[in-house]
């Protein structure tokens, strides 16, 4: 509402809130951010916790963080050299924490569904040192909200840098500050929309997999283990640039870091998608089911009343020969 009321008079700044707004819901199909907030809500409920809020607070962290260098960006619009040189390090910083990030909780899950599917083991006990003193500190679902912060270091996505771009433009063009704000915003409302809306969704869709795991083996195994390999390959994709330094300067490497930061938002999404998908299917399945039961034992109840009671021959209406009255009565009419 605000955008409109501050740019009705231009069609085009109009049109330039609508992008950035899309542009933040793009941003929250992130594979990192769907990663993180699927594990992380897949980790929690096998604690017996229902995290309804992890999207939201994962996207408050990391949006707050997308406002104050937007404000800065436009305030030294003319001199944003400093910022190129944070954000290499923030980037540096940021892939190191949220790619061994991803990489121990999708370690966690691991060992948490083989408790599940074996229901056998200790998950605490069978969780490795070095992945459960990295998740653990991850105990209530605003604990995400510094993790969304630390994820948001590097700027390094193609929907943020279009935004800042986007930003830099405006204020070089005269706008003033207080309107600006207004794009960081908008960005952050469509960021918040998705990133809460995705944790929503994967905590009915995991509460599914958690409540009965010995009845939906192979939903539990393929969503959850889903969930794992994006964690999993998004967190070596962000480590391998920091612990082989020569992977950056290979071609090829470069190509594929290209490919998969361009089409983020995409394989995220796709995840996503299939995870709703498997859990309608699942539900579907399941009432049809508990239909197809209900109607068994209706069937089996009525055979069973029918057989339990005695019937006169050639009558079909009950014959009570415990009375003496009415079996004399029956033998004199024969």
């Amino acid at each position: 509402m605000a955008a409109f009321i501050a740019f009705s008079g231009s069609p085009v700044l109009l049109g330039i809130a609508l992008l950035i707004y899309g542009l933040g819901m793009r941003h929250g199909f992130d594979a990192d951010h769907i990663a993180a907030i699927d594990n992380v809500t897949r980790k929690l409920m096998s604690d017996g916790q229902q995290p309804v809020a992890i999207g939201f607070f994962f996207a408050v962290g990391h949006s707050g963080l997308v406002i104050v260098v937007t404000l800065a960006i436009a305030h030294a619009a003319s001199s944003a050299a400093w910022f190129e040189h944070y954000r290499a390090a923030g980037a540096a910083i940021s892939q190191a924490i949220s790619g061994t990030f991803l990489i121990a909780v999708a370690i966690a899950n691991i060992f948490a569904l083989r408790t599940a599917m074996q229901k056998s083991l200790s998950p605490s006990a069978a969780i490795p040192s070095f992945a459960a003193r990295l998740v653990r500190a991850m105990r209530s679902s605003w604990h995400m909200l510094v993790l969304g912060v630390l994820f948001g270091l590097s700027f390094d996505t193609a929907s943020e840098i279009a935004m800042f771009s986007l930003s830099a433009g405006q204020a070089s063009n005269g706008m003033p500050l207080h309107e600006i704000a207004i794009l960081p915003l908008l960005f952050t409302a469509g960021m918040t929309l998705v990133d809460t809306i995705d944790g929503l969704l994967v905590v009915g869709a995991y509460r599914l997999a958690v409540e009965q795991p010995e009845r939906r083996r192979t939903y539990n195994l393929v969503v959850t283990s889903l969930s794992i390999a994006l964690a999993l390959s998004t967190g070596m994709l962000q480590l391998l640039p920091t612990v082989d330094p020569r992977f950056m300067s290979r071609p090829d490497a470069l190509a594929l870091l290209a490919t998969v930061s361009e089409h983020s938002s995409l394989i995220g999404a796709s995840v996503l998608a299939f995870i709703l998908i498997a859990w309608a299917g699942t539900l579907v399945l399941a009432r049809r089911r508990q239909t197809s039961d209900e109607a068994t034992k209706a069937a089996t109840a009525a055979t069973t009343n029918n057989q339990a009671t005695p019937f006169s021959k050639g009558r079909g209406v009950p014959f009570p020969r415990s009375n003496p009255l009415i079996r004399r009565s029956h033998d004199t009419a024969a």
